[in-house]
């Protein structure tokens, strides 16, 4: 509605709609949550209550898929298509199970030239994955589909006849493979974005922090990546002349940070393939960095607004709100923003966008009250500068090998030229042979493949030809040496497990996201060695979680293994048909979550493993399992997309969940994630 409405429904209600559908959702009830307001916004109701037609269309738009999450009555259809990373697949997911014949390769065609030459359908039977000839980035492809039918008995529904779908090819994520100017910066910081920010008083959980190992710098760059469930990959990456020489209030300026900038800023540079973006070299921009909240009124740039958000709002000294906005003046236009982190409302997603806001909802340019940063899969922001005064080569600190003696990571005291990172660059001793050579996101590690490595026989890393990502591109010494250490578990495992962690090896690791997208391959783990050989007697999960400002809680499981095979260990995909519903013998718990039971279990404990949906009927009669809550004793269903990894204490003196992850069946959805039984 227009205002004083508007503001406060947004103040008073919004914020809390969402946090009602998830605690209806998390006690069973079949319940979606859509946010229309962002589906509809304010420019579509002509007289600021009702809708015009355009906004009529945009809700039929909105809703349909929202019904369709909750019912799978009438015809399959298409929901989404998705390019791999490879361009030479495309997965289409229907919105209910479709018959085998789904996977004849005649009822799909494909735009814009491209072929198909096989088609594949899932086990779950709702997603058909395409093998087709090379695809074009930034090209959308539609996808036409006929002859398809679901599973309904005796007669099955069939597809609306050319029916179609569309998708982009799997754009290369990262500033190396889109901005040339980038191989001249390091890397100092990296966030991914979630959905709810609250950094008000806790620190930002940076995935990478290099920033206590850079000197002086020239400049700054700020490198963004946006990618919805069924959108192309959107970046920007804009450099710009160093704003302070402080390396520690250079990215987000939350209030421990102290930063506080609203200036202008010189030499910017900008690069994007986000359309209507303006690109180009020396630029002339500005910053609204700072912790606290803000009004629309123009503050200090002359050609910005004095009564809508854009790039000229005026900083208040309280509220914590918070802003990230880089702008271009000249051309009027928002560069990237992130507001809505500080905390004012946690139940109200940020603000996060490339480019102006098309559909602002205060005026201007920026994405101001936008609260859209839910409906992105991927958001990463990314903080670099180019430093000045480096003459020193990097220096190489550690080697450890992987139990699966397959792989070596080694660590440097810098961050690394990427393209200086080659398998050739690398030598060991014994016979052993570097097959490969991988970068980290951090960029001070280099995780190698490698040839067998013989069992307790030392090695020796030998290293040259790597180089430092300063413009001066230092080189390492030639011939650098170091021994390469026994395979080791992570040190929070070891240090909050101790004794009962030993004799275990790493088999997979995933720093679990908001959003998962465990179905897109190999790409959710930070280390992946279940293919690595050998046989094993016991299994153990640990999970270590931490809220803003919280203490970490953890808690490991152990337990006779239930399978003998790696590869299915890790988020059950339909891809590695996963599927157990079983008791575990030999349960053994450590945590520090309040409540959780630990020690060895009296009666044992179970597994509930499955990509697919489920529901709260005890369906194997597990022991102290309710018949009517999601507990330890669910019905697996074998359709649906929901996903579920559970680890419980059955024990009547338990109870309870372990640990959980569920939500992860199909990509693009926020995950569940917990230690103990929830309490809502």
């Amino acid at each position: 509605r227009g205002e004083p409405q508007n503001t406060t429904i947004q103040a008073q209600f919004n914020p809390f709609v969402q946090a009602k559908v998830d605690a209806q959702a998390a006690l069973g009830r079949n319940v979606t949550f859509l946010d229309m307001r962002a589906a509809v916004p304010l420019s579509d109701m002509p007289d600021n209550l009702h809708p015009g037609q355009a906004g009529y269309n945009k809700m039929a738009d909105a809703w349909l898929p929202a019904i369709q999450a909750v019912l799978e009555v009438g015809p399959p259809a298409p929901s989404r298509a998705v390019g791999s990373e490879d361009r030479l697949h495309a997965a289409i997911t229907f919105n209910k199970p479709v018959a085998d014949s789904a996977a004849t390769l005649e009822n799909y065609a494909l735009s814009g030239g491209l072929t198909a030459s096989a088609a594949v359908l899932s086990a779950n039977k709702r997603v058909v994955t395409l093998t087709t000839s090379p695809q074009t980035i930034a090209t959308q492809y539609t996808v036409t589909i006929n002859g398809v039918s679901d599973r309904t008995l005796p007669t099955p529904l069939p597809i609306a006849p050319d029916s179609t779908v569309s998708f982009f090819p799997a754009r290369p994520r990262g500033y190396l493979n889109n901005v040339p100017e980038s191989l001249g910066y390091t890397l100092a910081c990296s966030l991914d974005i979630p959905s709810l920010a609250n950094y008000a008083t806790a620190a930002a959980p940076y995935s990478v922090d290099n920033r206590n190992g850079i000197g002086p710098f020239t400049r700054v760059a700020y490198y963004l990546e946006l990618q919805t469930a069924t959108g192309d990959l959107q970046y920007v990456w804009a450099s710009v002349d160093a704003f302070t020489a402080d390396v520690g209030k250079i990215a987000l300026p939350t209030a421990a940070t102290g930063a506080v900038f609203q200036q202008g800023v010189t030499g910017m540079n900008v690069v994007t393939n986000v359309p209507g973006v303006s690109t180009g070299t020396g630029l002339a921009g500005n910053i609204e960095f700072w912790p606290t909240s803000y009004t629309a009124p123009n503050a200090v740039v002359p050609t910005g607004s004095s009564v809508d958000y854009d790039f000229g709002d005026t900083r208040s000294t309280g509220g914590t709100y918070g802003s990230m906005q880089l702008h271009n003046t000249g051309a009027g236009q928002t560069l990237f923003g992130f507001n809505n982190w500080g905390g004012t409302a946690t139940a109200v997603n940020a603000d996060l966008g490339i480019g102006n806001n098309p559909a602002p909802v205060s005026g201007g340019v920026d994405w101001t009250f936008a609260n859209n940063a839910g409906i992105y899969t991927v958001k990463t922001l990314q903080v670099l500068v180019q430093s000045t005064g480096d003459f020193t080569g990097p220096t190489l600190t550690a080697a450890t090998a992987t139990f699966g003696r397959t792989g070596i990571t080694a660590a440097f005291s810098e961050p690394l030229a990427a393209a200086s990172v080659r398998a050739e660059n690398f030598a060991l001793t014994n016979g052993v042979v570097v097959l490969g050579a991988t970068l980290a996101a951090n960029q001070r590690d280099v995780v190698l493949l490698t040839t067998s490595q013989p069992a307790g026989t030392p090695l020796t890393l030998t290293v040259s030809g790597v180089r430092d990502s300063s413009p001066n591109a230092n080189l390492i010494a030639p011939g650098s040496t170091v021994a390469v250490a026994a395979a080791t578990l992570p040190a929070e495992i070891v240090a909050n497990i101790g004794a009962a962690s030993t004799g275990y090896h790493l088999v997979a690791s995933i720093a679990l996201p908001a959003t998962g997208n465990f179905n897109a391959g190999s790409s959710a783990y930070t280390f992946d060695e279940r293919a690595a050989p050998g046989s094993f007697s016991r299994i153990a999960y640990y999970m270590e979680l931490q809220q803003s400002g919280g203490p970490v809680r953890y808690a490991w499981a152990s337990m006779d293994a239930f399978t003998g095979d790696r590869a299915k260990l890790g988020p059950p995909t339909a891809a590695s048909a996963t599927v157990f519903q079983q008791n575990v013998a030999n349960l053994d718990v450590l945590s520090n979550m309040p409540g959780v039971v630990n020690g060895p279990t009296a009666a044992g404990g179970n597994i509930e493993i499955w990509p697919t949906n489920y529901s709260a009927g005890n369906a194997l009669a597990v022991p102290n399992a309710s018949a009517t809550n999601y507990d330890f004793g669910d019905t697996r269903t074998t359709t649906g997309t929901y996903g579920c990894w559970q680890i419980h204490n059955h024990d009547a003196a338990a109870a309870q969940t372990i640990m959980a992850v569920n939500n992860f069946g199909a990509d693009g959805l926020t995950l569940d994630i917990g230690i103990g039984n929830g309490t809502a």
